[in-house]
């Protein structure tokens, strides 16, 4: 059998993928959807920002620095509403998982056996939505120390599991892996004793 730290650290690194996975699903969508709709993208607001910084100490500087500081704030709010969709809809229609979870063979699961599915599937939309506004909010340093968060607790939970209380899991053979899991820390929480 696997010792905590192995078990631990393979299933931290899978849930890496797994968003590196989701990560790449977006570029993808993002840019579809900025072709698909002839919008704005994140080459347009550099090219805008390289154009302001080329006019330095010129009349019209303000004005290009202006205009693609309120670019960039369109393209980065659309692309936090497409991330917000694609995680909402594909943990609803995976029953907790994103595609890169998919892959990876992992799923959100609640803490709390007794919230339907219906609840369910909302505290996963609220998880979604906490995550975004964390980034949108504070520039994203919430997020990353959510992120951290990961890697120094047992259950490998970021600060927006905690809040709804969920908790993402390995599946084995379409069954979740959670009292497994568990018992390897009780385990090891016992030997440390």
């Amino acid at each position: 059998m696997k010792s905590l730290k192995q078990a631990f650290t393979n299933f931290r690194l899978r849930r890496l993928v797994a968003f590196i996975i989701d990560m790449g699903i977006m570029a993808v969508l993002l840019t579809l959807f900025y072709k698909l709709f002839e919008l704005p993208n994140f080459p347009v607001v550099m090219a805008a920002m390289a154009e302001a910084n080329s006019k330095i100490n010129t009349p019209e500087w303000q004005s290009l620095v202006n205009s693609s500081t309120a670019i960039f704030n369109m393209v980065f709010i659309q692309s936090l509403l497409i991330y917000f969709g694609y995680e909402t809809v594909t943990q609803i229609l995976f029953k907790g998982s994103t595609i890169g979870k998919l892959i990876m063979g992992l799923r959100i699961v609640s803490q709390n056996s007794n919230r339907g599915v219906i609840f369910h599937y909302l505290f996963m939309t609220v998880r979604s939505f906490i995550k975004i506004i964390l980034i949108y909010l504070l520039q994203g340093i919430p997020f990353i120390i959510s992120i951290l968060s990961i890697f120094a607790n047992y259950q490998s939970k970021a600060g927006y599991d905690y809040i709804v209380k969920t908790v993402v899991v390995e599946k084995v053979k379409g069954k979740d892996v959670e009292d497994e899991k568990n018992k390897l820390i009780k385990r090891d929480m016992i030997a440390d004793a």
